[in-house]
């Protein structure tokens, strides 16, 4: 518990901090959210999403695909909205 809860100090302390924090995976969301539970879920925390650590995150980044792309894929989110889609990564 003592090292989840010195995990959790430096995130938060970033945050304090005003530094943007970001998740950036591979793995969908019903993966990562499954893992990031397990990780986050400490006793002092349980009215806190894993979520809530995060400033973005980003899930299926697919990052293989893009790294073999001609163009760099972008996509634009308003601050605080969510989204689901994949059709910004086709050309």
């Amino acid at each position: 518990m003592r090292a989840h809860n010195k995990k959790l100090f430096l995130l938060t302390n970033r945050r304090a901090h005003n530094k943007k924090l970001f998740l950036l995976t591979n793995s969908d969301y019903a993966y990562t959210a499954k893992i990031m539970q397990y990780l986050f879920d400490v006793p002092n925390t349980k009215n806190r999403t894993w979520e809530s650590y995060f400033d973005y995150i980003v899930v299926d980044a697919q990052l293989k695909l893009c790294s073999t792309c001609s163009t760099s894929p972008t996509l634009k989110i308003e601050p605080g909205r969510r989204t689901s889609t994949t059709s910004w990564l086709t050309p």
